[in-house]
């Protein structure tokens, strides 16, 4: 009995290291530069600053289609590209669904510009130049489904109503953590918006 008790705390304690190094591992990651212009309730409106993204579109909805995405876009920066160079992972990840399926993006870390960016093997990776842009957004914590975004999307196309907001594009989903981290998460719903005011 004593050695499943002396098991168990050293299970526990593996556990809580690899979740503090998770949220070090965080705190240390690139992430889209943003204003807060204001909050209303729980939503905040936001500036962000441009930045230059890559991206994938595949077909079925963004939670369907999630894994085929990421596995590209990781593919690129892991090394698939014409010089076998590795990129920096940055967060969050975008999701959002179109018209031809979903779209996923990875912000590009602000050193490179676009024409300083390997060619990607996948040729379904794009590359965009975003300008700045105002958000509504709305943060949750824990793990996201298709339920819970749809759920915080509801709240959050309220919140735009009721202040008269003008959105610009569709809503969509924004995720800043590894899969494999539990504690600490981070999920957001965005819309852009036209004005801030």
């Amino acid at each position: 009995m004593k050695i499943l008790y002396i098991a168990l705390a050293v299970i526990a304690l593996l556990f809580i290291a690899s979740q503090i190094y998770f949220l070090i591992y965080d705190s240390r990651i690139e992430t889209h530069k943003y204003r807060v212009i204001k909050d209303i309730g729980d939503v905040q409106i936001r500036e962000y600053e441009p930045a230059l993204f890559a991206q994938v579109t595949v077909a079925g909805n963004m939670f369907e289609s999630q894994n085929q995405a990421f596995r590209k876009l990781a593919g690129y920066i892991f090394g698939g590209n014409e010089h076998s160079e590795s990129i920096s992972m940055t967060a969050p990840v975008q999701m959002q669904d179109d018209e031809q399926g979903s779209e996923m993006r990875f912000m590009v870390p602000s050193k490179y510009s676009i024409d300083e960016l390997p060619k990607p093997n996948d040729s379904s990776i794009q590359f965009t130049e975003e300008k700045g842009y105002y958000v509504a957004a709305i943060q949750f914590g824990g793990f996201y489904n298709k339920q819970r975004y749809e759920k915080y999307k509801e709240m959050l196309q309220q919140a735009v109503h009721e202040h008269s907001l003008e959105t610009v594009d569709d809503f969509f989903f924004q995720g800043y953590n590894a899969p494999y981290q539990l504690i600490g998460r981070k999920n957001e719903v965005l819309v852009k918006i036209k004005s801030p005011s």
